[in-house]
């Protein structure tokens, strides 16, 4: 009979682990398992929140406005990350706009060579109300460790 099932110590760690059909969960390797709690895989490298552009005024100027944001050095060589972000605003008054009313706008980012970078889009000019008023156009992400 083949043990599928364990929890509890495995190899000095505790954990659950279940392994793929065919395989002794105590002596199943990487990649043979159903789950492995103890697996690295999909776990939050870094989450946080960015400024990428303060307006003073009721136009927002079209082009790209970027910020960038260096990754923890102990996973800036991963090329296996994933990332979720949303993009924001936020009034001088605290009031937070998580449905932007700028038309034309969208968040873009990506990782290289372990700095992830945020770039905000504004592709016409756009109001956002009141010319005594300023926003903070903001993004919010978290990163994954995210290949097998």
């Amino acid at each position: 009979m083949t043990w599928r099932v364990q929890f509890g110590k495995r190899g000095g760690v505790y954990g659950g682990w279940v392994s793929k059909p065919g395989y002794d969960v105590t002596t199943a390797l990487p990649g043979q398992f159903l789950l492995d709690t103890t697996s690295v895989v999909y776990q939050s490298v870094l989450s946080g929140d960015s400024l990428i552009y303060t307006e003073g005024s009721a136009t927002v100027p079209a082009g790209t406005y970027t910020t960038a944001v260096s990754l923890p050095a102990a996973f800036a060589p991963y090329s296996n990350l994933s990332m979720l972000a949303t993009y924001y605003m936020v009034q001088n008054n605290g009031t937070v706009f998580t449905v932007p009313n700028i038309s034309n706008t969208y968040l873009t980012f990506h990782i290289t060579s372990g700095v992830l970078y945020l770039n905000l889009t504004f592709r016409s000019n756009g109001g956002t109300g009141t010319g005594s008023v300023s926003f903070s156009h903001r993004a919010a992400y978290s990163i994954f460790r995210g290949g097998f």
